[in-house]
């Protein structure tokens, strides 16, 4: 059944933390541990070849983790270093203060509530060469060859925890001030980062070169499936919330222009398959309602602070 598909038992904690046993006495394990936990699927979704393909991904992710987070690591210290805004790592815990994780943990463990925040009702991922996007990604991959204005956005958005393009977007970038606003942006960042991995470690999806080996992509491959696209879940969340929270301010409406693109961006790298894009989006409006409930105080300061 789908539910069975989906079952990976990985829960968001009140303090943020993904764990895989909530009877587990150590909440604070590092993400690692499910990031690389992918176990192959042979429900129809891709086949045996695709199945296969997810534990030959799974097996080099596991020996490149190491190397690939510190890299990962390395460019967000840089990134922190030039715009003096400290950076997510992958394997830190939310900040425990938030009130918006503890109510979303705590909402989500709750019986009743609809929708379930970690059961949103997404689709398999289609077979990449029958569904054409396999052919579409080797076209993109041509195309970014060329393309060096894509060049330079898709490697300025590598870091899923960087706001700057969104900043841009809004007209603060060089600002001063604007509180309230950089820690909606950071919040809706982080929470939705949580989320997006309990969704990855579920569906497993390897990335597109670990199917087809002709690709080469144009950045790094994250230690951690495709399906959905994590960049695309977090910056159309972004954009919901502004767009809910300060609609007269006509910029909102191009934070959806800037995740979209973000989101195409990771395609051109060759990192994404359409499908993990348009199910990231899909998942920010699914997502949207529980968003503006356990983001509504700080949403509310955005106002007092734009209006």
């Amino acid at each position: 059944m789908f539910s069975d598909y989906l079952e990976s038992g990985l829960k968001l904690t009140r303090n943020g933390d993904l764990r895989n046993d909530p009877h587990d006495p150590n909440p604070r394990r590092k993400l690692t541990t499910f990031a690389l936990s992918f176990a192959p699927r042979s429900n129809g979704a891709g086949g045996g070849a695709l199945a296969s393909a997810s534990a030959s991904a799974s097996a080099s992710a596991s020996a490149s983790a190491s190397a690939g987070f510190s890299a990962s690591s390395r460019a967000r210290d840089r990134v922190a270093a030039i715009t003096n805004e400290p950076i997510l790592q992958p394997s830190d815990g939310v900040i425990a203060t938030w009130p918006e994780v503890r109510e979303m943990a705590y909402l989500t463990e709750s019986p009743g509530v609809l929708p379930n925040p970690e059961h949103l009702p997404l689709p398999l991922w289609p077979d990449p060469v029958a569904s054409g996007e396999m052919d579409a990604l080797r076209d993109m991959q041509r195309v970014m060859r060329a393309d060096e204005l894509r060049q330079k956005e898709a490697i300025r958005q590598v870091s899923n925890g960087v706001d700057l393009d969104i900043q841009r977007v809004l007209g603060i970038e060089e600002l001063g001030g604007f509180a309230a606003t950089r820690e909606l942006i950071r919040t809706v960042l982080q929470i939705t980062e949580r989320l997006g991995y309990i969704y990855k470690v579920r569906f497993a999806r390897p990335r597109p070169n670990a199917v087809d080996l002709g690709l080469r992509p144009f950045l790094s491959n994250p230690p951690h499936a495709a399906y959905p696209s994590n960049h695309t879940f977090q910056h159309f969340s972004v954009a919901q919330a502004f767009s809910r929270a300060i609609p007269e301010i006509r910029a909102t409406q191009e934070l959806f222009f800037v995740a979209q693109r973000t989101g195409e961006n990771r395609e051109y790298a060759g990192l994404h398959y359409r499908s993990d894009t348009e199910v990231g989006k899909a998942m920010a409006s699914a997502f949207a309602p529980y968003l503006f409930q356990v983001c509504r105080y700080k949403m509310r300061a955005v106002q007092r602070e734009w209006y």
